[in-house]
């Protein structure tokens, strides 16, 4: 069985990555396996993770796992709303949207790590929370307020896709979700709700991260 290693921001898409990718990708022999970012390292007791605040994190975390030989492949899974600004192509990539800004800043940081052959960096357009937006009748009565769904169907249909939801500063998906719910909390609800969406539906409205899924398929 082949190995991938996906590196997140926190606890929310290790879950995912546990219960909702996990079972998917045995089907194909492979195994992914969640790591989660380390924010600071400590000489005695547990490293702090979870969050990003710079680059040189995500690089020095993305070494270490390419050092694993034995592994197939090293990814990420990043929102691509907040991302630090010392990202390789952060300037040029602010001139396109969505999921063309993820593709240039994708590309530039595979090329920085240069092992193209084993590492595939991934950005979800805009966060995680876009996922939520596949089924608004499913997240709207996970988060008991179904009277909520329209406003989620609305709201998705007016931007296109669920990707499509813009990362501005107080309507982004996440800022969205939690006008609408406020017991929204990520970490609690955020995978649950996607394993009960399940991955046909999120890859058939994402197709930024339909592609992703489909390359991590063919490893």
């Amino acid at each position: 069985m082949k190995q991938i290693l996906v590196l997140g921001e926190g606890q929310t898409e290790e879950r995912f990555v546990k219960d909702v990718l996990q079972p998917h990708l045995w089907g194909f022999g492979i195994h992914i396996e969640p790591k989660i970012l380390v924010t600071k390292r400590v000489k005695s007791g547990p490293d702090f993770k979870g969050g990003i605040s710079s680059y040189a994190q995500v690089k020095a975390d993305s070494r270490l796992l390419l050092s694993a030989t034995h592994t197939s492949l090293v990814t990420t899974l990043f929102d691509l709303y907040g991302l630090p600004t010392d990202m390789p192509d952060y300037a040029p990539a602010l001139g396109v949207a969505g999921a063309a800004r993820a593709k240039v800043l994708e590309r530039a940081m595979s090329a920085d790590l240069g092992n193209p052959r084993r590492f595939h960096a991934f950005f979800m357009v805009h966060e995680y929370e876009a996922v939520l937006y596949c089924d608004p009748r499913g997240t709207a009565e996970a988060l008991a307020r179904p009277e909520h769904e329209a406003t989620l169907a609305a709201e998705r249909d007016a931007a296109g896709s669920p990707e499509d939801i813009n990362d501005g500063r107080l309507t982004h998906p996440s800022q969205r979700i939690l006008k609408l719910f406020p017991n929204y909390r990520r970490r609690l609800y955020g995978p649950q709700i996607a394993s009960n969406i399940g991955l046909s539906t999120i890859r058939a409205q994402c197709p930024h991260f339909a592609d992703w899924l489909s390359a991590l398929e063919r490893v």
